[in-house]
């Protein structure tokens, strides 16, 4: 498509400085329509000035607005096919009458997150991984602030890209007050260290609870953890080269911290936070329980009652107390690492797996579940893709939907005589399973064949092995 869609009746979301964006329907979905402001204000004078006519086939947009639009669509589109997860996918675009993109529906950004005291460092690392994502494509943001990050397709992505750059071409665009690297304030050059910068910034903001950034005058560090002052510090150095030189080192040292082990830095790049400033800010999981800097006991959000703690030594998930799990959204992230947890132990006095607990943990190999487990949530081991067998207690009664789903090493798997309901495609995409067993005394299900039969409607279930 050239023409630029859903011009009638569209309705303001959004606008800033550079940019309008407008609810539409686009090919029948709910989409967002982003406009320049520039063009936006032509548009407007065309429709004062010239009531009851049609849009012409073109309004006059300068050629070097034209040219930084078409660049900033070019890295767009590239990241939105090759880092589809990480950013707000680009739709479509033109150019007539004026300068357009269609992209996914994003209304919140992270700056409500920060404000509301809710974003975490595993907000923060899942971020980091994105930003990593688009440095392997060659690509450099140069404009990370919250308003820039937004939700999307149930996730926070990276978005707006009109001052990203392809490593080299040294556009030397704008940035914002407060996000802004030293060598961007003296139109120096930029690479991957003024992103690792700008993430510092949103670091910083995260830690004060205020989505304004890094202040003129520095950033203030009284009170904040030593650990974490250490890394904002290498973060901010005033010279690219004393910053972390790439996302994943930055990443490691976060990691580090969540886990209780202090990150090795080099000397400190100014005031850190350390001394007798007592640490005003904990590290919390997305969930929302916090993570002490020992590393122990780390109580769930919903039920504070129960608890997780990871031993990053023998890459083992404990999970303890009293009462259920918490559930997780299909799009949510852990508390714990999902790609690191290799075995998991569920202790007794846990009374359910949660919705989405293990969900996508591809190097689970293991996990033990205690009799006290009396039911596996929807989506609970889905895509656990190392998981070889499992022991499902006689204390289960139910196994939600989509549970085992895409376990593609799960081999066999006996369902006990207490199970009486078992959730649609529950063994879906089990490429690996070959045995399925019904305990005797289970008087709702029977096994034949291979394959998982309901004895209450006779009929098979759907997907249920593969």
């Amino acid at each position: 498509m050239t023409y630029c869609p859903c011009l009638v009746g569209r309705e303001l979301i959004g606008a800033g400085g550079d940019c309008r964006v407008y609810r539409v329907n686009y090919m029948g979905e709910e989409c967002a329509l982003r406009i320049p402001s520039a063009d936006a204000r032509l548009l407007d004078d065309y429709f004062e000035n010239n009531k009851g006519r049609t849009l012409p086939t073109q309004l006059d947009v300068y050629d070097r607005d034209l040219k930084a639009f078409e660049y900033e669509i070019k890295v767009w589109r590239e990241l939105s096919d090759r880092a589809r997860g990480s950013v707000v996918k680009l739709l479509d675009s033109g150019n007539t009458p004026i300068r357009w993109a269609v992209m996914e529906l994003a209304e919140r950004d992270f700056s409500e997150r920060i404000r509301g005291g809710e974003a975490s460092l595993y907000d923060f690392m899942s971020l980091l991984k994105d930003l990593e994502a688009i440095h392997k494509l060659g690509i450099v943001h140069l404009d990370i602030k919250p308003s820039n990050i937004r939700w999307a397709s149930r996730k926070w992505r990276f978005s707006d890209f009109d001052n990203a750059e392809f490593e080299g071409d040294c556009r030397c665009g704008k940035s914002t007050l407060g996000f802004t690297a030293p060598e961007q304030l003296k139109g120096g050059a930029t690479d991957r260290s003024t992103d690792i910068y700008q993430m510092g910034c949103l670091l910083y903001c995260i830690i004060r609870k205020d989505p304004k950034g890094v202040p003129v005058t520095g950033p203030e560090m009284s009170g904040i953890r030593p650990d974490i002052g250490k890394v904002l510090s290498k973060c901010l150095a005033e010279d690219p080269y004393c910053r972390y030189q790439s996302v994943k080192d930055l990443f490691a040292d976060i990691m580090a911290i969540v886990y209780g082990k202090p990150p090795e830095l080099a000397p400190d790049q100014g005031g850190n936070g350390t001394g007798s400033a007592k640490a005003d800010w904990s590290v919390s999981p997305s969930r929302g329980s916090s993570v002490s800097a020992s590393a122990g006991r780390t109580p769930f959000k919903r039920n504070p009652d129960a608890y997780w703690h990871y031993d990053e030594a023998t890459k083992n998930l404990t999970i303890g107390g009293e009462g259920p799990m918490d559930d997780f959204g299909i799009f949510d992230d852990k508390p714990w690492l999902v790609g690191i947890v290799e075995r998991a132990t569920v202790l007794p006095g846990i009374t359910s797996i949660g919705n989405g607990a293990f969900q996508r943990c591809a190097s689970l190999q293991s996990i033990t579940i205690p009799s006290s487990v009396k039911s596996i949530g929807k989506y609970a081991f889905y895509s656990c893709t190392s998981l070889q067998s499992i022991t499902i207690p006689s204390s289960v009664t139910s196994i939600g939907e989509e549970a085992f789903a895409y376990c593609k090493s799960l081999q066999s798997i006996t369902i006990p005589s207490g199970v009486t309901s078992i959730g649609y495609s529950a063994f879906s995409g089990c490429d690996s399973l070959r045995q399925i067993s019904v305990d005797e005394g289970n008087s709702t299900y029977v096994s034949a064949g291979g394959c998982l039969y309901s004895n209450l409607t006779l009929t098979h279930l759907r997907d249920s092995i593969s």
